[in-house]
């Protein structure tokens, strides 16, 4: 009987303990998927050719020899996707001290942080996930083993989880973000994140170990 590999913690995000007892947190976007690209691919195929067009007729490309339109087309429409798909990979990070939330430049109280909330730009209205932040995560000395026993934790979250059905238009599942508010600000503290990681990155900030 082969004994059993202990899973590997995966939260779609990093966390590291500094020097100094604080914790920084970091990550990227996650990108379109596979398939979503294709979708996207597909889909920009018109707009892509009329831009072409308009690069043939109007100067830059119109060197190319006809057999090669094709090709420099389907090429344009490729570096278009592409550049979608950067734009839903940018990075974040942040840092949590003993006394507040480091981002940007800027610290921010934890008393003056109103809420932490997860919603979803393709979906107006009420946040998918909403609650207040949890300020018992700092390290303190205890090293990589006072990280886990904080990520680990739930049982006691005081925040409330609905989700709803955002339906299935282009980039709504990679759309999720994590803010929060200081005073009547909306701080931004990720983007283009899927729903699993953007609650996962939510219950660090909220929930107690």
């Amino acid at each position: 009987m082969s004994v059993s590999q202990t899973a590997k913690l995966d939260l779609g995000f990093e966390v590291e303990a500094a020097r100094d007892g604080s914790v920084i947190v970091s990550g990227k976007g996650v990108g379109l998927k596979f398939s979503g690209l294709i979708v996207l691919f597909l889909v920009m195929l018109l707009p892509s050719s009329f831009l072409f067009t308009f690069l043939i007729n109007r100067g830059p490309l119109s060197f190319l020899p006809a057999d090669l339109y094709i090709p420099a087309a389907l090429a344009i429409n490729a570096a278009l996707v592409y550049a979608v798909h950067r734009l839903k990979t940018p990075p974040f990070g942040f840092r949590l001290t003993e006394d507040g939330l480091e981002c940007d430049g800027k610290r921010y109280a934890y008393s003056d942080i109103n809420e932490v909330f997860v919603d979803n730009g393709h979906a107006k209205g009420r946040p998918i996930a909403s609650g207040g932040i949890h300020t018992g995560l700092i390290i303190g000395g205890t090293g990589p083993v006072g990280i886990t026993a904080a990520l680990t934790g739930g049982a006691g979250a005081s925040a409330s989880i609905a989700m709803a059905n955002l339906g299935t238009r282009i980039g709504s599942a990679v759309n999720y973000r994590v803010s929060f508010r200081h005073g009547r600000n909306v701080i931004r503290l990720a983007s283009s994140l899927d729903e699993s990681t953007a609650i996962s990155l939510f219950r660090f900030l909220t929930e107690e170990p």
